[in-house]
């Protein structure tokens, strides 16, 4: 049996009656996610970078992917997402052609990345040292 994984999109105008209005489903499973002006950008550990229209929620349009198996976590800055892998690197992607994202370069940080934020000319990252301590690696964008 092949355990599946579900993006729930649901509909809260009335938020004392929410209603799903979507759900998609994925062989991986989904540890972050955002929405920029109407696009999803679904990381999806397993599989890879998922980029999707949701200019209508209940029929969301396949846009692009770029294969990341160990994908987890993502932050977005302009037209560049920039993602985490379970091998402790961070990943750049050009986006800016949402059907055909490019590697635009890669960070090897070396420890289990827990969280990715980008601002300015800096990436910040939660760290998993796997010694009962969390860190921060601060990488400088040139």
């Amino acid at each position: 049996v092949t355990e599946r994984y579900e993006l729930h999109i649901v509909n809260i105008s009335d938020i004392t009656a929410p209603e799903e209005v979507k759900m998609l489903e994925f062989e991986g499973s989904i540890s972050d996610l955002q929405v920029v002006k109407n696009t999803l950008f679904l990381p999806v550990n397993g599989e890879g970078l998922f980029i999707y229209n949701v200019l209508q929620p209940d029929n969301p349009v396949f846009m692009g992917f770029f294969p990341i198996p160990e994908i987890e976590y993502l932050d977005l800055a302009g037209d560049y997402a920039f993602v985490t892998d379970t091998g402790s690197g961070i990943t750049v992607i050009d986006i800016s052609d949402r059907s055909k994202p490019v590697v635009k370069g890669f960070r090897n940080i070396g420890e289990e990345i827990t969280d990715i934020v980008v601002s300015g000319s800096h990436i910040f990252t939660g760290i998993d040292n796997f010694v009962n301590k969390v860190s921060m690696v601060v990488v400088k964008l040139d």
